[in-house]
């Protein structure tokens, strides 16, 4: 007999074992530890690990699997079991224990294999949000551990969940994206992956959210109350009812418009849509999602049950030293959170002490404050640099003929460039110049005084950049001698 239960251990992320127990009518005592099994033995028990990970029993003696997985007994007895995942995975189920931490299993006269599921601990949600899928290398495991076929499609993909696949923790995961007939791949949700080339992400935290962006996007209309009434698209394409369905090249704003009967004019936008200020008929969407869900109810009031969204994770990478708040996100220690998909935020980068915000990077690079989809859009980095604080420490002529120099002592916080160009005093030909890198630090850079340049008065212009807008620029008189 092979005892197979449904999923158990929800709850239990992030521990390092876990106890199980079921318990069955009949009870007996488990042989003492070291006693020969009897001879009228009826019944074996094996435990089946799928997976990393170890199972004990207790008291202790009869079962440490791997190695020894079998217990034979006679009659009816019972068995305590331990599981503990080995690193990187989780326990996923016990045998048959649902949702308990502690479980004690009644054996009868029969053979029993107890199947223990450990998977690995990293989980990779995927969403192919359009018309296409998603194929990933190397192959994923499914929740129970057991390997799972590595592409995420519409037939797999859940309208809640997306495609759940899970790795061991640091696997690199390449994923590549397939457009369907009549679609186009516009590129990844994710900031480090750029352009339609496949996506290559790091496991590098217990779940990391991938969405791949497909045009076009479906809208569609969820039409109650009254059978009089009709709800229209601008742009054209749904007039509901008969057409409550209609594609639109994704990020396209569209606006519903309701048309009750005047007999009945009642109207209420339930969901999917922001009505506009200034006209309680129209409502108004931008197509992010498959589908964009719309209700609506014309002439009465009626319940609409909200169709399932899928939540993804958003997470922001902060490159230096600063912070980000949104509307919903404010990093801490971590700087990640759940949201709806479609979600509208909001970003601002706030440097510490010292720094300055100097750019965000993916979805929002080149806007000052961050505004995005999240779904779409599943992770971004914003970038600090620190201030550069540049001194000129002094500047000095040398040598003679052949050998003259000026010497610049510049200090910097960080790496950047500083470029010297020398002048008459009060013209604007260049007789030398000089670009040169600078390290964090005291640097000394020399620019060698040309020998056709005649002796007296000069303009050295020095000027520091570390091309992230922070720098300063000098000019010094000096005299340089023959």
């Amino acid at each position: 007999m092979r005892l197979r239960g449904s999923r158990c251990g929800a709850g239990s992320r992030g521990r390092g074992a876990v106890l199980l127990v079921v318990l069955l009518p009949l009870v007996l005592a488990l042989p003492a530890a070291g006693s020969q099994v009897p001879a009228r033995a009826t019944g074996t028990a094996t435990i089946v690990i799928h997976g990393q990970g170890r199972v004990t029993s207790e008291p202790a003696g009869a079962i440490d699997c791997p190695g020894r997985c079998t217990l034979a007994f006679a009659g009816s007895t019972q068995l305590t079991l331990r599981a503990a995942a080995a690193t990187g995975w989780e326990i996923e189920q016990l045998a048959f224990c649902v949702n308990v931490d502690v479980c004690t299993v009644a054996l009868g006269d029969f053979t029993y294999n107890l199947d223990v599921y450990f998977r690995p601990r990293a989980e990779l949600q995927l969403w192919p949000r359009g018309e296409g899928s998603i194929a990933v290398s190397p192959q994923p495991a499914d929740d129970r551990g057991l390997p799972a076929a590595p592409t995420c499609n519409r037939e797999n993909a859940f309208e809640g969940t997306g495609c759940r696949f899970y790795y061991l923790p640091g696997t690199r995961v390449t994923a590549t994206a397939s457009a369907d007939p009549g679609s186009t791949f516009l590129g990844w949700s994710a900031q480090q992956c750029a352009g339609t080339v496949p996506c290559t992400v790091t496991m590098s935290r217990d779940d990391v959210s991938l969405v791949a962006r497909f045009t076009p996007l479906e809208v569609r209309v969820i039409k109650e109350g009254l059978p009089t009434g009709t709800v229209v698209s601008e742009p054209p394409g749904i007039s509901c009812p008969p057409t409550c369905t209609a594609r639109f090249p994704a990020g396209t704003r569209v606006t519903l418009v309701a048309r009750p009967d005047p007999a009945t004019p009642f109207v209420s936008w339930k969901f999917g849509c922001t009505v506009a200020p200034t006209d309680p008929n129209r409502c108004v969407l931008v197509a992010t999602n498959r589908p964009n869900w719309v209700g609506i109810a014309l002439g009465e009031d009626d319940e609409i049950g909200v169709p399932t969204n899928l939540s993804v994770l958003f997470d922001v990478t902060r490159e230096g030293q600063g912070d980000v708040l949104g509307r919903q996100l404010d990093c801490g220690g971590t700087c990640e959170r759940k949201y709806g998909f479609g979600a509208e935020e909001e970003l601002r980068a706030r440097p510490a002490g010292g720094w300055r915000f100097t750019a965000w990077r993916g979805a929002c690079a080149k806007q000052p404050t961050c505004r995005l989809y999240v779904g779409p859009v599943t992770s971004v980095a914003a970038r600090f640099t620190e201030n550069l604080v540049p001194q000129l420490l002094s500047v000095a002529a040398s040598g003679k003929k052949q050998g003259r120099k000026l010497t610049a002592r510049l200090s910097v916080t960080h790496a950047a460039q500083v470029r010297l160009q020398l002048r008459r005093v009060g013209k604007t030909k260049l007789l030398a110049e000089r670009r040169s890198p600078l390290k964090g630090g005291a640097n000394a850079v020399v620019l060698p005084v040309p020998a056709g340049v005649a002796a007296g008065k000069l303009r050295l212009t020095i000027a520091v950049s570390d091309g992230l807008g922070g720098g300063r620029t000098w000019n010094r008189e000096v005299k340089v001698g023959a």
